[in-house]
């Protein structure tokens, strides 16, 4: 405990008793909150290269931690009940999955709790929504079993963070959650600095960071990866009109690329910063991303983008997408890793 809470480097403290997939996807979370918490440092780096200041987020959270709790109102309630009055932490009820879902949807939590004891298959599939909701995603839970290994283990693989049997005291489980709380506040600030840092380079036509910017970022990006060791992939997204298409007037294909971009823009990571490049082209850094893995992220944005519909010539129309990944080698520059990004979208614009 006091591990977790000192200041230094631990990002944070795993439960080795835990099933191994709410092992693997916390290990999964806390990469991801590394590596964002990474790209915050660089674009704070980046914004001094310029010259800029940096902005100050919104406030996300307030002071005190939300548990909503889900099910029936029995003895493990009451001790939980307890155990949050102690911690100064604000407990609400929900009888049902549904009642739970408008409190979420009208209130914010920090977490939720359900008692799984009772009507188990209600309670795995409230907490399988949960993981299917992007807002609620990553929501830390806590699911309470009748002491049964296998809706454990299912509880686990439907996404809860912690698991605790009815039998049981429910301190430790409980400081678990709480533990978990403050992980995800800490990974929300950072998520919350990434997003008013890109909001602050933005560009005013996509609401995507300017190429002044991006470029300076891949600098900064190049340089610090070199020293970690870690990948880093750059790609380019040139748009264009389908084959066959007729093109579009100036005024409706800025329209267009505009919409296609700020689609394409929330197909990636919050660590991944997303920028207009010029009239044709997005640009994306990929921190941490190899090549097969940066490959497998633009094919997704690519197949998103071919599939809408944009407004192209006072109609829905369809728009190509083309592609480039470059991956950074041992030794190179920023310059040069853009260079051979955008290069390969030339050569495509140029057999067009």
């Amino acid at each position: 405990a006091d591990a977790a809470s000192a200041e230094g480097p631990t990002l944070d403290v795993l439960d080795v008793d835990a099933p191994d997939a709410a092992l693997l996807r916390h290990i999964d979370l806390v990469t991801r909150a590394a590596i964002g918490a990474d790209e915050r440092d660089a674009r704070i780096e980046t914004l001094s290269a310029l010259g800029l200041s940096r902005p100050r987020p919104a406030s996300i959270a307030p002071k005190g931690a939300r548990i909503l709790f889900v099910g029936r109102p029995d003895p493990y309630f009451l001790a939980i009940e307890r155990a949050a009055t102690r911690a100064g932490v604000d407990l609400t009820a929900a009888l049902t999955s549904f009642a739970a879902f408008d409190h979420l949807h009208d209130e914010r939590f920090d977490a939720v709790l359900i008692n799984g004891a009772s009507d188990t298959g209600a309670a795995l599939s409230l907490c399988g929504a949960l993981r299917r909701n992007s807002e609620l995603n990553t929501l830390p839970t806590l699911f309470v079993t009748a002491a049964d290994g296998a809706v454990a283990q299912d509880a686990a693989e439907r996404g809860a963070a912690v698991i605790a049997a009815v039998d049981q005291a429910p301190t430790i489980a409980f400081s678990w959650l709480l533990r978990a709380v403050a992980f995800e506040r800490r990974r929300r600030a950072v998520e919350a600095d990434l997003a008013a840092i890109a909001g602050a380079v933005a560009e005013p036509r996509s609401a995507l960071a300017n190429p002044l910017f991006a470029e300076r970022h891949v600098e900064t990006l190049a340089r610090r990866h070199h020293l970690s060791g870690r990948p880093l992939s750059i790609a380019a997204l040139k748009l264009g009109p389908a084959p066959g298409a007729t093109p579009a007037h100036p005024a409706v294909w800025a329209r267009a690329f505009s919409e296609a971009a700020s689609i394409t823009a929330r197909l990636v990571r919050d660590a991944d910063l997303a920028a207009v490049w010029d009239e044709t082209t997005l640009l994306f850094t990929l921190p941490a991303l190899d090549a097969a893995a940066a490959e497998t992220a633009l094919a997704r944005i690519a197949a998103v983008g071919e599939c809408t519909a944009f407004a192209t010539d006072g109609a829905a129309g369809p728009l190509s997408f083309h592609s480039s990944v470059a991956t950074l080698a041992p030794g190179e520059s920023g310059a040069g890793l853009l260079a051979r990004a955008l290069a390969g979208v030339s050569r495509w614009a140029a057999n067009a």
